[in-house]
Order: structure tokens, then C-alpha cells, then sequence
């Protein structure tokens, strides 16, 4: 066997190793989101069960206790802890998806190489080696916010322990965040790719009658993006409000914390007030004009921008909660 044919060889055997540690690092995300999301229902049921049979002394049949008005704040947690699993579900869609464009990438392409003759094989080899090692730490780097999210939820699904632990305050904010702001800006991303693949076919200089159906389609599926941009707009300025007063109120977050994360809201509102008009291009409506491509380029990359930035605080704090966590925990079993 010559040189280049026990490369190829050595090769092989990384791809198929890389691509099955792919696979299994994939499988490892679901089953942590899977454990957190069966974690978040049955706290619930449990508090509802808890609150069943704990009766006020001077309830009377003809009243009651309502349940449903005495775990607002609990309902309201975990309706926030099933939105940051919904974020992290739909990025993990984005891991699997990333995963396989690289393991389209994996093979390595042997035409037209040529060895020195001074670099021993061993040399070669670690190069080939250390290409399908970085690529998997890049893969894995990207699903370490899952990983510690799904940590930290583990330990905080029950509100009372994330109370004993002393963290409610500083969580809140951040799954709040994620839920109620960071889930629709990432979707309106979504909405906007999907929006210049549209634009490309509506665009399309028609050649025959097909392609004069498929611009008809084209302009179909830009007025059902155009709602989903509504939806997704709509959804966080229901929310702000709230949002932004749970930010101020919060007493877990450091000052420059929550001026932070309230900066988040303020500048969605500037984005919304320079590319908020699209939508109705989109639908054809005030304007004859289609929005061009660059406009939602623009749109897009600003909004890509703050949807990182957002993503990247979170992910800040919750990597230092899943330490408090750990710490906490190992000093209580000391004791």
C-alpha cells in the first residue's frame, strides 16, 4: 500500500469515527431535553397535587379553593421553563441540522496531493487528526449552552429547592428572557432566511410558464412569512411589559445585569421601528414597492446580531448558575 492509498485508509476510519461520535453527541442533547422536559410536567403535576389537599381552615364547600389562583407565580415558572426548553429544542433541530452539513465535509479529497518526501506519514496523520478533532470540538462547542441549560433546569424545576438554593432570583430573568423574548427573535431569523429564499424565486427571470407559477407561489409564501414576522413581533411586545418589570424588580441580578438585559428590549424596539414596515411590503399593502433583498439582509444580520447577544448573556449566566448549583450542592452534602 503507497503512501496516499494508507492515508485515505486512515482517513476513512476518522470519518466514520467522527461521524458516529456526531451521532451520539446528537442523541446525548435529546435525551437531556426529553429528561427536562418530563422533569418541568411532573413538577407541575406535583404542585397541583400538593395544593389539592392543602385546604385553608376556613374553606367551606360553597367555596372552594381555587387552585388555579394560587400558583400563579408557579404556573408562570414553568410556563417559562417549558419556553427555554422550546428555545433549546428548536437549536438543537439547528445542532443536527449543522451536523450534517459536516458530515458532508468529512470527506477528505486525496485528488492531486503530493507528499513531501521529507514529512513522515505520522506527520500526515496528525494533520488529518487533528482536522476531524477540531471539528468535532467546534460541534460540541455549540451544544454546550443545551448541556448546561438542561444541568441547571434539572435542579431548579422544583421552585421550592431553587428557592432553598437561593437562585430563583437569579434565574428568573434569564429563562424569562429566553422564553419570552430570545424563542420569537430567534424565529423571526427563521422567518426572515426563509423570507430571501422566497425572494430569490419571486425575483427569478421566468424562462417558461412554470416559472411564472412558481413566482405566483413565491409571492403566496412571502404574505404567510409577513404574518409569521406579525406573530413573532406581536408575542414579545405582549411580553415586554412584563419582562421589563420583572427585570427591574429582579433582586437576584446585579445592577449592570438587568440594565443589560433590559437594553435587549429597547433594542428590539429600535429594529422594529427601522424594518418593522417590511412585513407590509412583504403582504403588498401602503406600498407598491417590494422590499429588495438588501433590506431584509440588513434586517437580518441586525437582527442575528441581537439574537447573539442575547443568547451569549444567558448563556453567561446560566454557565455560572450550573457552578452555584454544583457548589451548593456539595457543601450541603458535607453537612
Amino acid at each position: 500500500m503507497n503512501r496516499i492509498a494508507e492515508l485515505k485508509e486512515f482517513a476513512k476510519e476518522k470519518e466514520k469515527e467522527s461521524k458516529d461520535k456526531l451521532l451520539e453527541y446528537r442523541q446525548n442533547l435529546e435525551e437531556k431535553i426529553t429528561t427536562c422536559d418530563g422533569i418541568i410536567k411532573r413538577e407541575l403535576e406535583l404542585e397541583r397535587e400538593r395544593l389539592t389537599v392543602i385546604k385553608p381552615e376556613n374553606e367551606s364547600p360553597e367555596c372552594p379553593i381555587n387552585i388555579n389562583n394560587e400558583i400563579p407565580e408557579i404556573q408562570d415558572f414553568h410556563s417559562n421553563l417549558n419556553g427555554i426548553l422550546e428555545f433549546y429544542k428548536e437549536q438543537l433541530i439547528r445542532i443536527g441540522q449543522a451536523s450534517k452539513r459536516i458530515e458532508e465535509c468529512l470527506p477528505l479529497d486525496f485528488a492531486n496531493v503530493k507528499l513531501e518526501e521529507k514529512k513522515s506519514q505520522e506527520y500526515y496523520k496528525k494533520i488529518i487528526n487533528d482536522g476531524y478533532d477540531s471539528v468535532l470540538k467546534m460541534f460540541i462547542e455549540t451544544g454546550r449552552a443545551i448541556t448546561n441549560c438542561c444541568k441547571v433546569i434539572v435542579d431548579i424545576a422544583d421552585k421550592n429547592h431553587c428557592e432553598e438554593l437561593g437562585l430563583f432570583g437569579k434565574i428568573y430573568v434569564p429563562i424569562m428572557t429566553v422564553a419570552k423574548f430570545l424563542l420569537p427573535v430567534q424565529r423571526i431569523s427563521d422567518v426572515l432566511n426563509e423570507t430571501l429564499e422566497q425572494i430569490d424565486f419571486r425575483d427569478a427571470s421566468p424562462s417558461n410558464s412554470n416559472d411564472s407559477n412558481q413566482r405566483d407561489e413565491a409571492c403566496g409564501k412571502l404574505k404567510d412569512l409577513a404574518k409569521q414576522l406579525v406573530k413573532n413581533d406581536n408575542e414579545i411586545k405582549s411580553a415586554c411589559c412584563h419582562l421589563f418589570e420583572t427585570i427591574s424588580d429582579s433582586f437576584g441580578l446585579e445592577e449592570e445585569l438587568r440594565k443589560h438585559f433590559a437594553s435587549f428590549l429597547k433594542k428590539y424596539y429600535d429594529l422594529d421601528a427601522k424594518y418593522g414596515i417590511i412585513h407590509l411590503h412583504l403582504c403588498g399593502y401602503e406600498s407598491p414597492e417590494l422590499p429588495e433583498k438588501q433590506q431584509i439582509l440588513d434586517y437580518l444580520k441586525e437582527i442575528n446580531s441581537l439574537r447573539a447577544e442575547v443568547q451569549d448573556s444567558v448563556n453567561r449566566v446560566v454557565e455560572k448558575l450550573s457552578e452555584e448549583i454544583r457548589k451548593s450542592l456539595e457543601n450541603k452534602a458535607k453537612k
